[in-house]
C-alpha cells in the first residue's frame, strides 16, 4: 500500500453541484490503495459541508470570472491579470506549495486531481518542478473537459497545461493521466504522445432496483397502462444553454400535445439568475406548460437524490460541440440508480451510453420525443433487466479503470 493521497479540487467551493459529491466519491473509490486519504477543497466551501464530508479547505478560489459564489472570498478583489502577470496562477502556486509543506508530501505520496482545472494543474506543475523527480510524489490527473480552459486572461488553458505536462514528463516526473471519455483520452494521448487511461465516474452507491421498479415481473405490461402510474422524465443539470435548456420547450410541448392526459410529467431546473433575464419569456412558457415542474438552478445533494428517486427517465439534449470531449456526471449517476437516459448524438459520452447499454442515443429532438413514449410504454421488467446489466458492466469497468490508473 502506498503513502498518503491528497485528492484535490480547487473548484469545490459551492455546497451543490458535482464537485462536492465527485470529491467524496473519488476519495472513497481510492481509499484501499493508500494509507490515508486527504480530500482538499476550496476555502470558499461552506464549513459545514467540509465538516460533513471530512474535506480540508486549503485552496483559494480562482474562478470568479466563471462561477459566482454566494460569499466571494478576498481573492475576488484581485485584478485577474495585470501587465501580463496572472495573479490567480500566483495564488494557486502559493496554495499548492503550502499544501506540500504543511503535509510534508514526499515521493511515497500521491497528489490526485479527479477533475483537472487550469490553475490547480498549473500551480501543481510549478511546485513539482521545484523538486527533483526522484523526490516528487506521483501525480494523477483526470481530464474532464470543463475547467481546463478557465483562465483569467481568456487563453487556451489546455494547450498551456499540455505544454507544461510534456516538459514535466520528459524530465522524468511520475505523472499518470486519464480522461473521463474515450474521445478525450485519445485526444490528449495524441497531443502528448503518451498513454492516457479512460476512467469514468466512480461507482458510488448500491441501489436495489426492486425498489426502483416495484412489481417488475414477467407479467408487467406497461408503466403507463397496467400500472396506472405517472411516468416522470427529468433533466437534471439542464439549467444551462449548452445542456439543452432551449430545446426543452419543444420537447415538453410536443409530448404534451400527444399526451393530454399527462401520463408523462417533467422536472427540470431553471437558468441561474445571472443568465436568466434574456430568456425570461422562454422560461415563463416552460412554467405555463402543463405537467412541467421547474426547480431552482441550484439544488442540494439531498434534493437531487430525491429527484432521482422519483425519476423514470432522464433526457440529455446536450450541445455536441460543447461536449465533444466531455462526459456527463448525470449520466453516470443515472447508471448507479437504474435510470435510463436519452441523449443527442455527438457528445463524447454517447459512446459510453451505447457501450454500457444504459439508454438510447438519438440523432434529433424529434427522435428523442419518440423514444420518451417508447420508454413510457416499455415493461418495467425490460427496463430493470437492462439497467441491472448496464450497472453491472459499468461497475466492473469503473472499478477496474480506477485500479489500473492508480496502480500503474
Amino acid at each position: 500500500m502506498k503513502g498518503s493521497a491528497f485528492v484535490c479540487d480547487p473548484v469545490c467551493a459551492l455546497p451543490y453541484g458535482h464537485n462536492v459529491v465527485g470529491l467524496k466519491y473519488f476519495s472513497d473509490a481510492i481509499k484501499t490503495f493508500f494509507c490515508e486519504i486527504i480530500p482538499i477543497a476550496s476555502r470558499s466551501l461552506p464549513e459545514h459541508i467540509s465538516l460533513k464530508y471530512g474535506f480540508a479547505r486549503e485552496f483559494d478560489f480562482y474562478y470568479h470570472k466563471y462561477i459566482r459564489l454566494d460569499s466571494p472570498d478576498d481573492l475576488a478583489t484581485y485584478i485577474p491579470r495585470y501587465r501580463g502577470h496572472d495573479t490567480m496562477l500566483e495564488a494557486a502556486t502559493r496554495d499548492v506549495g503550502n499544501i506540500f509543506a504543511k503535509h510534508h508530501i514526499s515521493t511515497n505520496d500521491a497528489v490526485i486531481f479527479p477533475c483537472v482545472d487550469y490553475y490547480g494543474a498549473m500551480g501543481l506543475l510549478a511546485v513539482l518542478r521545484k523538486l527533483n523527480p526522484e523526490n516528487a510524489p506521483t501525480v494523477y490527473l483526470r481530464f474532464i473537459g470543463v475547467m481546463e480552459n478557465a483562465t483569467s486572461f481568456g487563453g487556451n488553458g489546455l494547450t498551456i497545461i499540455n505544454k507544461e505536462l510534456s516538459i514535466a514528463l520528459s524530465d522524468g516526473y511520475k505523472i499518470k493521466l486519464c480522461a473521463e471519455t474515450p474521445a478525450y483520452a485519445d485526444h490528449i494521448a495524441e497531443v502528448l504522445g503518451v498513454t492516457v487511461s479512460v476512467v469514468p465516474y466512480p461507482v458510488h452507491a448500491d441501489f436495489d432496483l426492486s425498489e426502483k421498479y416495484p412489481g417488475a415481473d414477467e407479467k408487467a405490461t406497461t408503466r403507463s397502462g397496467a400500472n396506472n402510474r405517472v411516468f416522470n422524465v427529468a433533466c437534471p443539470g439542464s439549467a444551462r444553454i449548452d445542456k439543452g435548456y432551449l430545446s426543452l420547450l419543444e420537447i415538453f410541448t410536443n409530448i404534451r400535445r400527444r399526451d393530454p392526459k399527462q401520463t408523462i410529467k417533467f422536472v427540470t431546473q431553471t437558468l441561474p439568475t445571472s443568465e436568466a433575464l434574456p430568456y425570461a419569456t422562454y422560461t415563463n412558457q416552460l412554467y405555463a406548460t402543463p405537467g412541467v415542474k421547474l426547480l431552482p438552478s441550484s439544488v442540494s445533494e439531498e434534493e437531487m437524490n430525491t429527484l432521482y428517486k422519483q425519476t423514470d427517465l432522464v433526457i440529455l439534449p446536450y450541445d455536441p460541440a460543447t461536449y465533444k470531449y466531455r462526459g456527463s456526471a448525470v449520466f453516470m449517476e443515472c447508471i448507479s440508480r437504474g435510470i435510463p437516459v436519452i441523449a443527442l448524438d455527438g457528445s463524447a459520452f454517447c459512446s459510453q451510453i451505447r457501450y454500457y447499454g444504459a439508454g438510447t442515443v438519438v440523432s434529433s429532438v424529434g427522435e428523442l420525443i419518440e423514444y420518451v413514449f417508447r420508454y413510457r410504454d416499455m415493461p418495467s421488467k425490460t427496463i430493470s433487466t437492462r439497467m441491472m446489466q448496464a450497472r453491472h458492466r459499468y461497475s466492473v469497468d469503473s472499478r477496474s479503470a480506477i485500479a489500473n490508473w492508480i496502480g500503474l
